[in-house]
């Protein structure tokens, strides 16, 4: 081998090595963007209420329902979305012990206010959630997709220029020997 397609050999690892270093960092970054403020920000605005200050310990949608006492004042208690029926959860109960910890009275009707508002708000948290997993899916494929796309390229990086080095070297050893 002479000292040319040596020194060709040697560029197009040298090469080959820069391609699959910067690859592999890209590739590194996609298995990490299905996260939640990625997935988040891409959510509408009516599903991006149910994820705003959530807990620590809150993984899913949440939202906030006020009552009011019978006295005129109010207090939120904060939701998580509840899998089992409305109406399978006896929320009188609890808001009855709420009011008596408290010292203050609560009216059925306003329970009945609590549970209907509860509800509602339980099913768009639903929806929510129901577009969060969506949006989580199409992030995930869009990173399968980057990934292919960047080992595509990677392939194609590598393989192309220092070929195309090799012919163009043969192209003008030829012409050189040619005029010979």
């Amino acid at each position: 081998m002479s000292g040319w397609k040596r020194l060709w050999v040697l560029i197009s690892i040298i090469w080959a090595l820069i391609i699959i270093a910067i690859s592999a960092i890209v590739i590194k970054d996609t298995y990490n963007i299905p996260n939640g403020p990625l997935i988040i920000y891409r959510l509408s605005y009516k599903s991006k209420v149910f994820y705003q200050d959530l807990e620590e310990d809150e993984k899913g949608p949440a939202y906030t329902v006020t009552f009011k006492y019978e006295d005129g004042t109010t207090q939120s208690v904060r939701c998580p979305l509840f899998v089992k029926p409305i109406e399978d959860i006896d929320f009188s109960e609890h808001l009855r012990k709420m009011a008596l910890e408290s010292g203050k009275k609560i009216s059925d009707h306003e329970i009945e206010l609590f549970i209907s508002n509860v509800s509602k708000k339980n099913s768009s948290a639903n929806s929510a959630k129901a577009e969060y997993e969506s949006e989580r899916e199409k992030v995930q494929k869009e990173n399968i997709e980057s990934r292919k796309n960047t080992f595509l390229f990677s392939t194609i990086a590598i393989i192309v220029p220092p070929i195309v080095i090799l012919l163009i070297g043969y192209g003008v050893a030829w012409v050189r020997k040619g005029f010979k």
